[in-house]
């Protein structure tokens, strides 16, 4: 569940009423260059790595954040980064590779 309350399996079955409003917004909200304010929060908690941590290295942190911006960063990363990514380097099953130029 995201921060908003709103869980992946609600928007996954709600996919064919809130696939073209989100893509809109997602459109718009790339092309103006602003992401909305209720997408940037985020929940911090702290996970222990080991049974009885005593230093801050000692805890993993954990984000919670909307639904919608995790989805948002999903499409600008495969939509824009990964094509930068491939052009530049070699880039197989999400791992990246050096190219070696000869």
């Amino acid at each position: 569940m995201g921060l908003d309350g709103i869980t992946t399996w609600f928007l996954r079955v709600g996919t064919p009423i809130f696939a073209a409003p989100l893509a809109l917004l997602f459109e718009q909200s790339i092309a103006a260059g602003i992401i909305p304010s209720q997408w940037k929060a985020v929940i911090i908690n702290s996970v222990p790595k080991i049974r009885k941590p005593e230093t801050p290295s000692d805890y993993r942190a954990i984000t919670i954040t909307a639904v919608q911006s995790q989805l948002l960063e999903q499409h600008v990363v495969h939509s824009f980064i990964y094509p930068v990514l491939q052009q530049q380097q070699g880039l197989m099953n999400g791992r990246i590779t050096w190219r070696i130029q000869a």
